[in-house]
């Protein structure tokens, strides 16, 4: 098949990673696969003046989106269209919008674009207006969900009964205990989390839990993230700054526990590659996380947006060696079933059946 994905940008984020982990295994599955994206940002209210304007607006005036894929090695095409506009659409077997701006633009493609997919990977309002975010959802489009939260979400929503779901996967080749033994370096228990300046993704709440529990234990908090680190990060952390994908695993291999307090999500991707390099995890219950812990056992999961309860678990493991081993060890078992090669071939197959 040619397929083409549609981002709006090629910077690194956990949507784009799993955009990247299934379309590179299509590639290596015997299809034409396309990356394509704008030259101009589609997320800039200064190019949605200047569109308006046609071309009497001076290219030089528009904020345009970097052109190159620096921290992952697409096997497939990548094509840089300047908008994308409708004549900007391939002839392909199928075209997949990535999140609700290319969805927009991809719902006005014309038929020789292929068969249209739209790969929802989150409830998008807070990028967008709810009733744009809405509109892609109700546009004609085969809908594949990234977790049953936004199956489930689309019913109740918007009655639609027909979302393909294909859950995340972790890539078990990079994401792995460490082979030469544990890197845990003594001392302080080392307790790590994903750093994001998005409000949902409960940053707020792991630094609270972590002042909790300090207050009587000695503890080094570890982060890691895109973004330069602000001053809602703790005094004394251990911060790393986009990691390459190994350093990431030495980072989830020399933690006691790794901590996500998202308040909404549909991975979080962090979760099972901190369980599949063999890291206790506590987690509030958001997007897949009950099915990558198989219901609770291989991971501590609480409610979302509870700190009293984040805090209780928090210091439970801290306070059990033989706990955070147990559901370490619970967690990388399970994990071990929910890979991207699974995830591909289950995209695969609705691309297929449907096109």
């Amino acid at each position: 098949m040619k397929i083409t994905f549609v981002v709006s940008y090629l910077e690194v984020t956990g949507g784009h990673r799993a955009v990247l982990e299934i379309a590179s295994r299509l590639v290596t599955r015997g299809h034409d696969v396309m990356l394509l994206y704008p030259a101009r940002s589609i997320l800039s209210r200064r190019n949605t003046v200047l569109r308006r304007l046609g071309r009497a607006a001076p290219e030089r005036l528009f904020i345009h989106n970097g052109d190159e894929l620096d921290w992952y090695e697409f096997p497939g095409r990548i094509v840089r269209a300047v908008d994308l506009s409708p004549s900007a659409a391939p002839p392909a077997d199928a075209v997949v919008a990535t999140a609700w701006q290319t969805a927009e633009r991809v719902a006005r493609f014309p038929t020789r674009a292929g068969k249209r997919f739209y790969f929802i990977q989150h409830y998008e309002t807070w990028s967008g207006a709810a009733a744009r975010v809405d509109a892609t959802w109700r546009a004609d489009f085969v809908r594949i969900a990234s977790s049953d939260w936004l199956r489930r979400l689309a019913e109740e929503r918007f009655a639609l009964h027909d979302v393909h779901v294909v859950p995340y996967g972790v890539d078990l080749d990079c994401f792995h205990p460490e082979p030469s033994g544990d890197l845990r370096p003594g001392g302080p228990l080392r307790v790590g989390f994903m750093y994001h300046v998005e409000a949902w993704k409960g940053v707020a709440d792991v630094v609270a839990a972590l002042d909790a529990v300090s207050r009587d234990r000695a503890v080094q908090p570890v982060a890691f993230g895109v973004f330069a680190p602000g001053p809602d990060l703790p005094d004394g952390i251990e911060y790393h700054r986009a990691p390459s994908r190994e350093e990431l695993r030495r980072i989830y291999t020399s933690l006691d526990v790794f901590l996500c307090a998202s308040w909404t999500e549909t991975g979080p991707m962090t979760v099972p590659e901190a369980m599949a390099c063999g890291t206790c995890v506590v987690t509030t219950d958001v997007g897949n996380v009950s099915l990558w812990s198989h219901g609770g056992a291989g991971a501590v999961v609480v409610p979302p947006r509870d700190r009293e309860a984040l805090v209780r678990a928090l210091a439970a493991v801290l306070d059990d060696a033989e706990a955070r081993r147990r559901t370490a060890e619970r967690g990388r078992d399970g994990v071990q079933e929910f890979t991207w090669d699974r995830a591909t071939e289950a995209f695969e197959r609705i691309l297929e059946q449907s096109s």
